[in-house]
């Protein structure tokens, strides 16, 4: 199934590599403080868009990235 989207949201953990795995392009948010690291290291290297922690990201910054 993840294979055949055409954006995804996901965490920093597992899905996130899977993801880009299958280069599907996507929006990322840390569940946990210590995955915040990895979504801007992902971020850095081009392989996603890290909003940082979920429990902080506004509906309007989640709606900015995807339009």
């Amino acid at each position: 199934m993840l294979k055949h989207a055409k954006l995804c949201l996901t965490a920093c953990g597992n899905t996130l590599y899977e993801r880009v795995y299958y280069g599907i392009p996507g929006i990322s948010v840390a569940q946990f403080p210590r995955q915040d690291g990895i979504g801007r290291v992902f971020e850095s290297m081009g392989l996603t868009c890290h909003l940082g922690l979920g429990s902080l990201v506004k509906a309007d910054d989640l709606y900015e990235k995807v339009m």
